[in-house]
């Protein structure tokens, strides 16, 4: 893995999801990719502090209302003044190419997507834009937020499966991409849709003798799921143990559609939760 791309980050509520990106790749050490999605030009103080981890930089040669374009934005966070000591470029998706080769950055090279969303209502909303139709034959994960939502640390990282036909060929891509933070994942199993509950004894069994070995990570415990309650079980669990962000197979449709029913009043809170799609 060689870059994180932050997508949206010139808007105001892209700016999230762009300090959430330059954090992961500080920890990762990979090269930063700002893809300006809409064509804003950015807002000089509050998104320069955004993507400087939040330290408050004062540009007192800088009119309050001044825009940076994306090049000049670039160029000041770079900077020794102002910049952590990673990469920082700025692209548009006319820069991306699926071939090793081009004069191009390949996509193959992008090891995490992160991007701004408006709603958590369907797990393929970003995958359909079109700056992502190159990117959906290389299984890159792609980190979703909404407004309310931001990621300043990674401490402890939920991920969601029926343990009985869990992907590793997802979560380990998963766990390795996020190794270097030491995060804590969090296994939850919920049972697939017309499947049967399994019991504790057996969940533990699974998970220790057949999960852990695979994973061959040290930080990961299980929480066991039952079928009657899902949405408030899993909204017990968040209010507990507080993942900074919860993961997802991106081709499980009979998870996402169980636990983000477009059907609900009201969002569960969870909802509003960083959420990664692996693939």
């Amino acid at each position: 893995m060689n870059y994180i791309v932050a997508y949206t980050p010139f808007s105001e509520a892209g700016e999230k999801a762009a300090a959430a990106a330059y954090y992961i790749a500080r920890q990762v050490g990979a090269t930063l990719l700002l893809i300006n999605k809409e064509d804003n030009r950015l807002r000089a103080k509050k998104s320069l502090a955004s993507l400087t981890s939040g330290r408050d930089i004062l540009l007192e040669d800088v009119p309050e209302d001044h825009q940076f374009s994306p090049a000049e934005f670039v160029e000041l966070i770079s900077s020794a003044e102002y910049g952590d000591d990673i990469p920082v470029m700025c692209i548009n998706k006319d820069g991306l190419s699926d071939r090793i080769g081009d004069d191009k950055i390949s996509t193959r090279e992008i090891g995490l997507i992160v991007s701004y969303v408006n709603e958590h209502n369907s797990g393929s909303n970003v995958e359909e834009e079109e700056f992502f139709r190159p990117l959906l034959n290389t299984g890159c994960p792609i980190l979703t937020f909404d407004a309310k939502h931001s990621l300043d640390t990674i401490h402890k990282i939920g991920y969601i499966t029926d343990i009985r036909y869990c992907d590793m060929a997802v979560l380990k891509p998963l766990i390795q991409l996020f190794r270097p933070l030491n995060a804590e994942w969090i296994i939850i199993h919920v049972s697939a849709s017309g499947l049967p509950d399994i019991e504790n004894e057996y969940a533990e069994k699974l998970f220790t003798n057949e999960i852990l070995p695979r994973l061959n990570y040290k930080k990961a415990i299980l929480i066991n799921l039952y079928g009657k309650d899902i949405i408030s079980d899993l909204r017990n669990v968040s209010r507990v143990l507080k993942p900074d962000m919860i993961a997802l197979p991106s081709n499980k449709y009979w998870c996402y559609g169980r636990l983000f029913p477009d059907s609900t009043e009201q969002k569960p809170s969870y909802s509003h939760t960083p959420l990664l799609f692996g693939r």
